[in-house]
């Protein structure tokens, strides 16, 4: 199944030579899966010339917290431990400013229920909350991206 070989690429520390490494990283989907995201992202990072590309689920809170949770071991598209998360935007933002000098945030979200526009309140009904970042060794000029957690974004 295509989404196993993703989920332990994360969390197998041996997976890769530790000398490996790509100009671009791309993470969407798989953060939350993790009951270690700090060590997924340090190994990303530890990974990565240039960029990281991450999107994952996140809680609602402004607090930093990683908010761990149970995952159904017997379905594959879940987590491979049994054991997930749901951290702030701010936890993550803050984790990836351990690794990359510069971290974005769009200022746009897709045009998808789970991503809001609007963080100042949370959401009316219980559905995945999503959150992108954009990381880089090195600094990326574009008016779409800031350097912070935006409480305000728009749709595409």
């Amino acid at each position: 199944m295509p989404w196993v070989p993703r989920i332990y690429a994360a969390i197998r520390r041996d997976f890769l030579p530790p000398f490996t490494t790509f100009d671009i990283v791309y993470c969407y989907g798989l953060l939350y899966h993790l009951g270690k995201p700090a060590e997924a992202i340090e190994f990303m990072a530890n990974h990565c010339r240039k960029m990281l590309l991450m999107e994952t689920c996140v809680s609602w809170e402004n607090e930093e917290s990683i908010n761990l949770c149970k995952e159904a071991l017997e379905n594959p598209t879940q987590s491979a431990s049994g054991l997930g998360c749901r951290p702030t935007r701010k936890w993550i933002y803050n984790q990836l400013k351990r690794h990359f000098e510069f971290v974005y945030m769009p200022l746009t979200q897709p045009d998808h229920e789970e991503f809001p526009i609007d963080w100042t309140e949370p959401p009316a009904t219980k559905s995945y909350t999503r959150a992108i970042f954009v990381c880089s060794k090195d600094m990326i000029s574009n008016k779409q991206f800031v350097e912070d957690i935006p409480m305000q974004q728009k749709r595409l």
